[in-house]
């Protein structure tokens, strides 16, 4: 953490910790890592998200554990990852990494439209329809959270106009 974290002030946003696809889910030792996890760094506040990549991370244990550290389980746009759409913290994050070199966005304006949708419900503090769910339903937060989308992938020299179309889709969005 002491590293410059402190210099992005409060243009920093959550720090995603990726696991290897390798890495299957124990619940000791993923509790156990969250618990390290800092709430603060030179009077900053700090939020946390993980993005796993096993399929044994798939199950309520995991997404009891993430909820009570205040952690947001990554929504991974990737085939090799599991998709966990249950909100664990006051906030979402999602890995958009599906883009395509021969599309000008990155995404058609469908999958923008998509991603738009999924971005507004969570915001509004909802889980968008049809996505999977692994843990125990909660009950809706009084307000929403914010959503941070990262669009990234082989197709890197996409993500710039797939972001721009994505705000474009958002723009007036509460």
């Amino acid at each position: 953490m002491d590293q410059g974290i402190a210099e992005l002030g409060d243009r920093l946003g959550p720090i995603c910790w990726q696991l290897a696809t390798t890495k299957t889910f124990d619940a000791d030792d993923i509790a156990a890592f969250l618990t390290l996890l800092p709430r603060e760094h030179a009077g900053l506040p700090l939020r946390h998200a993980i993005e796993v990549g096993h399929e044994s991370f798939a199950c309520a244990a995991f997404v009891d554990i993430a909820r009570a550290a205040d952690v947001a389980i990554v929504w991974s746009e990737n085939p090799d990852r599991p998709r966990i759409a249950d909100r664990t913290a006051g906030f979402t994050y999602l890995r958009c990494q599906e883009m395509r070199p021969d599309e000008p966005t990155g995404y058609p304006p469908a999958e923008i439209g998509r991603l738009a949708a999924m971005c507004r419900a969570w915001a509004k503090g909802d889980v968008p329809p049809g996505l999977p769910m692994v843990g125990a339903a909660v009950d809706k937060p009084a307000t929403g959270g914010d959503v941070f989308a990262f669009l990234i992938n082989g197709a890197k020299e996409r993500a710039p106009a797939a972001a721009i179309a994505l705000a474009e889709r958002l723009k007036g969005t509460q």
